[in-house]
C-alpha cells in the first residue's frame, strides 16, 4: 500500500496563504476594483511566480509593461521591465513568505476594451526571453467586451 499526502493531492501546504508549489507560471485575471458607491470598473492583473520572476531578474517594485500580439495564432503577451513610467510590480502582504521574498509578484492595469479580459482567472505556461515574460493569452479571452460582464 503506498500513502499520498493530501498535500500532493490537492497542491495546498494546509497553512493559510500558501500557494500549491506548482502554481502556474503567470496567472491572468480581471477583477472589479471599484470601491461601494463608485462607478463600476476593472483591473487586469497579471501575477507572475517565483521562478518565473527569479529567471527575468524582477523584483517588486521594478516598473514594468505588458504588451500584447493579438494577430498571432495563438494572441501572447510580453511583461516587461522599463526604466520609467510604467505599472510597478507588487506582492501584497498575504503572499510575502519567510524572509521576505514574495511568493508572486502582480501588476494592475486598468482594464479597457482592446485589453484582454477574462470572465475567471486563467493560468498561462510563460517563458523568460531577453525581452522580458513572454506567455500566451488563453482563449477564453476577449479583447472587445469585458467578460466579468458577460460571464463565463
Amino acid at each position: 500500500m503506498a500513502f499520498v499526502s493530501i498535500s500532493d493531492i490537492t497542491g495546498h501546504t494546509g497553512r493559510k496563504g500558501n500557494k500549491p508549489a506548482n502554481a502556474a507560471d503567470v496567472v491572468v485575471a480581471v477583477d472589479k476594483a471599484s470601491k461601494k458607491g463608485e462607478p463600476t470598473r476593472f483591473s487586469l492583473r497579471v501575477s507572475i511566480s517565483p521562478d518565473i520572476a527569479k529567471k527575468a531578474r524582477l523584483i517588486a517594485g521594478d516598473r514594468v509593461t505588458i504588451l500584447f500580439d493579438r494577430d498571432a495564432p495563438t494572441p501572447q503577451a510580453l511583461l516587461k521591465r522599463v526604466a520609467s513610467g510604467g505599472w510597478m510590480l507588487s506582492a501584497s502582504s498575504k503572499h510575502v513568505v519567510k524572509g521576505g521574498v514574495a511568493s508572486r509578484l502582480t501588476a494592475r492595469f486598468t482594464w479597457t476594451v482592446g485589453l484582454p479580459s477574462l470572465a475567471e482567472p486563467e493560468q498561462c505556461d510563460a517563458v523568460v526571453t531577453d525581452e522580458g515574460v513572454l506567455f500566451d493569452i488563453p482563449a477564453s479571452a476577449s479583447f472587445t467586451k469585458n467578460m466579468r460582464l458577460v460571464g463565463p
